[in-house]
């Protein structure tokens, strides 16, 4: 997930999660692309990508069932980074 290409505005790439989805991957193997395999794919695995002592805490908060990811950017109620409150 995501990309530096700018083929869209910064911040709504947590709706790449749905187009996942709706191209067919089941919604949790979605949330594990963008999270705990991007981690790993980045040699990051144990630092980023999960909920755990000692990672990084960067978070996205999702008002409702994450594993429903129709329109999951309109949902976002908080984002952290580096374990301080960004919104």
């Amino acid at each position: 997930m995501g990309t530096d290409a700018g083929v869209c505005r910064h911040g709504d790439n947590v709706d790449e999660i749905d187009l996942m989805v709706q191209a067919g991957m089941d919604p949790a193997a979605a949330l594990a692309a963008a999270t705990t395999s991007a981690a790993d794919l980045l040699g990051m695995a144990g630092e980023v990508g999960i909920i755990s002592v000692g990672a990084r805490a960067d978070l996205t908060v999702i008002d409702g069932d994450i594993l429903d990811t129709a329109g999951l950017g309109k949902r976002v109620t908080q984002v952290w980074q580096r374990g301080t409150r960004i919104r």
